[in-house]
């Protein structure tokens, strides 16, 4: 029979999980902010079909890091050990104080393979309560590196639009410009839930 102390931690000390971690370890921690949400919703048995929802939210982010290594075992590679983070993330309504998201899953830190060669790379795979999941594996970024994020749109076909030109842009999509800034200006002064309807699809 096994006696397990009160004080027993069933994993390596601390020094040990932050150096197995890499670029992880300055996620471990709660994450606290405000923000804007904007999907894009089915409007059954209306024309237009989908309606436009911008949220004043409030985001809690949450990461702790696995209680152990955990080993992946190969057949033409030794067994390999890596670490990672489990997360929890929560979006609310700040006007209705409804739960709008919640997710769950791990970030992963895993060595450099050889065979199969590959480098060290980031993984993050989640769930969704929709009944979705998501498995991402990507490069670890050099010092100073930050991420590119092209233009947008929250009209359907916004990226085909982005490509038409500025004019096209501007002329076309004023309407969605003027909207878009007075409904989050409003729904984060008013703490509320803004809908407009899409009148259009370019």
């Amino acid at each position: 029979m096994i006696t397990i102390h009160q004080n027993f931690r069933a994993s390596p000390e601390i020094a040990e999980v932050e150096r197995v971690l890499g670029p992880l370890v300055q996620l471990v921690d709660r994450w606290v902010g405000k923000g804007v949400n904007v999907v894009l919703l089915p409007a059954r048995g209306n024309t237009p079909p989908f309606r436009r929802v911008v949220n004043a939210t409030l985001e809690l982010l949450d990461f702790a890091p696995l209680g152990a290594l955990i080993p992946n075992r190969g057949s033409a590679q030794d067994t390999i050990f890596f670490s990672g983070l489990s997360y929890l993330q929560q979006i609310t309504d700040l006007n209705s104080l409804e739960e709008i998201h919640v997710e769950s899953g791990q970030w992963l830190n895993l060595p450099e393979t050889d065979p199969p060669s590959g480098n060290a790379s980031i993984v993050r795979q989640a769930t969704i309560l929709h009944g979705d999941t998501l498995l991402a594996q990507g490069p670890i970024p050099q010092p100073k590196a930050h991420p590119v994020v092209p233009g947008s749109s929250t009209y359907r076909g916004g990226e085909r639009n982005l490509k038409r030109g500025v004019g096209f842009q501007f002329f076309r999509c004023l309407e969605l410009l003027i909207r878009m800034a007075v409904a989050s200006i409003f729904g984060l002064l008013a703490q509320r839930t803004v809908e407009t309807p899409i009148a259009r699809s370019y």
